[in-house]
């Protein structure tokens, strides 16, 4: 299943939480789980939200993924396919 992921950091975040959410990061980088794959990812160039195309077997599964990041970030999580173009 694709998935396009908007990730938003939430607001107000303190030092601290800031400092946990990059360990969380700093874990999730160092062993990815085997069942979801970063097709792409992109950064908005102001840095306010990031856009992830990912593949994996279902949205409960990216649930799961996530829930690490939830006291930090807000997601807007979309089924998407190729167009019919491609």
């Amino acid at each position: 299943m694709n998935i396009m992921q908007i990730s938003r950091m939430k607001r107000d975040l303190t030092s601290e939480q800031q400092k946990a959410f990059s360990a969380e990061l700093k874990r999730f980088y160092a062993a990815p789980p085997a069942d979801l794959v970063v097709l792409a990812d992109y950064v908005a160039l102001d840095q306010s939200c990031s856009f992830t195309l990912l593949d994996v077997s279902n949205i409960e599964r990216l649930n799961e993924i996530n829930q690490p990041f939830a006291p930090y970030v807000e997601y807007e999580v979309i089924q998407v396919r190729p167009t019919a173009n491609n």
